[in-house]
């Protein structure tokens, strides 16, 4: 008994130092290295036009055009990324992988169950992972749960060959559809040099409003205390993870969790502009499919006779909602606070970077 219970003592100790050296080598959140300040400052400087009930004036692309390699769509939880995903599943020629870091793990039968989200009519996330059940032993569930910053010195082997064994094993043009990399970016770009990476943005008040699924159950003037209750797409998580990086999100919370959803949203804008080959908003696919859906083809190297027949795919949605929610000088005040924290932010790490 005395023997098994020192083993079971050795082992949990083992597994915590490995997760502890897993931490370590994966950059665990904490530090921005120089090259990482260097490309997000300029854009953490820039104020976005997000007081109007209109989309944003985002669209941006880096100078790099996709070719054949693999694309990685990245956008925050609500922002249209599973439309996104659903789109590149229909283009023909894809093989369309849905957010592979999901907790559900889609190549396992027994973890992702059956449940299929009705708003976003699909019949199954999980049709491309069907027959991929040898991939378990690569998964980990650190991936969903911390270490969200990673810079291109970053080292997480098993994410590589998890990524690389999806996009390897993908019948036709693999794209993957991620929620869960964006400030990953700077190390997605070293390890995948031939990928093009797209970025999907939503105003970040619309998008607040969608992110508490039952916006009427925790009004402005709530007690952010009760946030908890509300939280559904891991917020807090978040920011107990980026905190030291980045302190101005404890500091957000504090005021109120939309501070520190509205700075995360800007830290990811910035990671995106600075790393990705394509940005664009939701408001400008729902608004304009049609062009909007040719400049992402571009971008991505997709033939544009499909761009009509993806077009049909993308329904009317309510822009603007948030007006409901709280008026524009509640968001404001919130906003530009949390603009000043950044912008002294960027100052730091341009300094830092010299």
């Amino acid at each position: 008994m005395r023997s098994t219970a020192l083993h079971r003592s050795w082992r949990g100790r083992f597994k915590r130092l490995a997760l502890q050296c897993a931490d370590r080598a994966a950059g665990r959140a904490g530090t921005i290295d120089a090259g990482v300040a260097t490309r997000i400052a300029p854009f953490l400087e820039r104020r976005p036009d997000v007081h109007g009930t209109g989309g944003l004036i985002v669209p941006h692309a880096n100078s790099r055009r996709g070719g054949g390699g693999p694309i990685f769509a990245t956008g925050r939880f609500r922002a249209g990324t599973t439309l996104l995903w659903n789109l590149f599943r229909h283009a023909g020629g894809i093989t369309a992988y849905y957010e592979p870091f999901n907790p559900r793990r889609w190549f396992d039968p027994a973890a992702r169950g059956a449940h299929v989200d009705p708003r976003h009519r699909v019949a199954s996330y999980w049709d491309e992972y069907l027959g991929m059940e040898d991939l378990a032993p690569l998964f980990r569930d650190r991936w969903h749960e911390r270490n969200f910053l990673m810079s291109a010195g970053s080292r997480d082997r098993t994410m590589e060959r998890y990524v690389r064994a999806l996009v390897e094993r993908a019948p036709q043009r693999a794209a993957l559809q991620f929620n869960r990399i964006d400030l990953r970016l700077p190390w997605f770009r070293d390890r995948f040099p031939d990928a093009t990476i797209v970025q999907v943005l939503r105003n970040p008040r619309d998008q607040w409003c969608s992110l508490l699924l039952k916006p009427e159950r925790f009004p402005a003037d709530a007690d952010p205390q009760a946030f908890a209750a509300h939280d559904h797409f891991y917020l807090r998580q978040w920011i107990a993870d980026l905190a030291g990086a980045f302190p101005a999100l404890e500091d957000g919370y504090s005021a109120h969790p939309y501070r520190a959803h509205y700075l995360l949203w800007r830290l990811s804008q910035a990671f995106g502009f600075a790393y990705a080959d394509f940005s664009f908003a939701f408001e400008d696919l729902v608004r304009e499919p049609r062009t909007t859906l040719a400049e992402l083809c571009a971008a991505t190297a997709i033939d544009a006779s499909v761009v009509p027949r993806l077009a049909a795919l993308v329904e009317p949605i309510s822009i603007g909602g948030w007006v409901e929610w709280a008026d524009d000088a509640w968001f404001a005040a919130h906003e530009s606070a949390a603009d000043e924290a950044l912008a002294a932010l960027a100052a730091g790490l341009a300094r830092r970077a010299r």
